[in-house]
């Protein structure tokens, strides 16, 4: 057996570096052969993992970096398994597997070695782990940049949420069929969500299941305080059942077409996505993650 460890060169070089004695101590007794790899500006993950198929993958980066791998994970027709060490910022994909920053319970994670098969979202051709959207605050993540995360943490993100303000007034008309239900209106908000934690909040679909075949659609109409105040009030709760109450609609999918003739800027995992229209299906266990 053989065994990658790919490490984000900006993201995980510092504490998961200290700890790859430990690392290779573990898989050398597992009997794997083992490679190491640190992205750079011209080599980013999805170009790395691409070049040849090995049996494990352990990722050290944020939640953008362990998107690339899935993406080149998901062209091999014998998925292989995939550990992720979250030391991103926010980690959300991390937080939703029940994986920490503390590396010495990752450590427990990879000697145990216990495999969960979980979906991916697939929007436009390209795979997505946990969150695919569009509105204010969703290009927060990306439009941050690695100086202001280093040096301030999550409070970069915040400082530049205020930057983001003024697209609460905009709106777009969007025609939204969800498995087969037609669904026009004006929105200013699609988040499309596999996961348990977004944006740093750890129970925003507190009762969401990564492996059920199913995504979450949440849409929000023309945005006030009010609106945006009771979107995260109905969805916080653990809505197991479709909703549509004012102007927060709540579906559970497994495909989903959403068409507009607005540019809209769309985010997938924190990263810059694909821009206006888009067609989504879930793609049932598609990743072999080790988890707790």
């Amino acid at each position: 057996m053989n065994a990658l460890i790919i490490i984000n060169s900006k993201k995980g070089k510092s504490t998961f570096s200290n700890h790859l004695y430990d690392i290779c101590h573990i898989l050398t007794r597992k009997e794997y052969e083992i490679s190491i790899k640190l992205t750079s500006k011209e080599i980013n993950a999805y170009d790395i993992v691409i070049q040849k198929r090995y049996d494990l993958y352990i990722v050290a980066g944020g939640d953008g970096t362990i998107n690339e791998v899935v993406n080149a994970v998901s062209t091999y027709e014998d998925k292989p398994d995939v550990m992720y060490f979250p030391t991103g910022t926010v980690n959300d994909f991390g937080n939703s597997l029940g994986l920490q920053t503390i590396i010495q319970r990752q450590l427990v994670v990879l000697r145990r070695h216990k495999v969960k098969e979980i979906d991916s979202g697939l929007v436009n051709g390209k795979y997505f782990n946990y969150v695919c959207g569009f509105g204010p605050f969703t290009r927060t993540s990306y439009i941050t940049t690695h100086y202001e995360k280093n040096k301030y943490g999550k409070l970069a993100y915040i400082k530049n949420m205020f930057d983001e303000i003024p697209e609460l007034l905009n709106s777009y008309h969007m025609d939204v069929i969800v498995d087969g239900e037609k669904i026009s209106g004006e929105f200013t908000y699609a988040l499309i969500i596999n996961s348990v934690s977004v944006a740093g909040f750890r129970k925003f679909l507190k009762n969401d299941k990564m492996d059920d075949g199913l995504f979450n659609l949440i849409l929000v109409g023309k945005s006030s305080a009010k609106t945006l105040t009771q979107a995260i009030s109905l969805i916080s709760k653990g809505f197991d059942k479709n909703f549509s109450e004012d102007s927060v609609i709540y579906r559970k999918f497994k495909k989903l077409s959403i068409q507009t003739d607005d540019d809209i800027q769309w985010t997938l995992d924190g990263e810059k996505g694909p821009i206006g229209s888009v067609e989504i299906e879930v793609i049932p266990k598609n990743l072999r993650m080790l988890v707790p």
